[in-house]
């Protein structure tokens, strides 16, 4: 990726990156971002989470299916997939966690850009627009070596909603 530039509302550049992901190599999940870096981090982690499972489908994505999950009484399908490094994503291996009616209930993966700190990221809810169904209220919690979640604390919460397909 080249030049990611942060604009304000005319124009005027307030913070720019050149290589992005470049720019979080030893950080640590106590590393302070800038506000380029944050940018880089929601565009891409978005743009994966309303593309999943499409970007199964990429050239150079390898999907395999492992050992099943069972958590809260409920047995989960996990897929290990890998992407490719032209595709940013948290971390190139991640497992994907799909319940009995084939909808994505949660994800497991070590963001590079902070540490690789092992996480849980949880969908908790979804809903369907213009046929297609998205998730809307995402919790990432810190993963246990066991890959339980800690559950004493919810570090990131994403609710979407009003979401339009065009």
């Amino acid at each position: 990726m080249g030049v990611l530039p942060v604009s304000a509302a005319d124009g005027t550049v307030m913070d720019q990156l050149v290589s992005p992901r470049a720019t979080f190599d030893g950080f640590t999940p106590e590393t302070q971002w800038s506000m380029a870096q944050i940018a880089y981090f929601r565009s891409y982690a978005t743009w994966h989470y309303l593309a999943e499972p499409y970007l199964f489908t990429s050239p150079g994505v390898e999907v395999e299916e492992v050992e099943p999950w069972t958590e809260h009484g409920q047995t989960w399908r996990v897929l290990r997939v890998t992407f490719p490094d032209t595709l940013d994503t948290h971390s190139r291996t991640q497992l994907y966690y799909f319940d009995e009616a084939h909808l994505l209930r949660r994800m497991d993966y070590e963001p590079e850009v902070n540490g690789q700190t092992p996480v849980a990221h949880y969908i908790r809810q979804a809903r369907t627009f213009d046929g297609i169904v998205v998730p809307t209220q995402r919790h990432v919690l810190t993963r246990l070596d066991d890959g339980t979640p800690d559950l004493s604390w919810i570090p990131i919460t994403l609710d979407l909603g009003n979401v339009k397909v065009l």
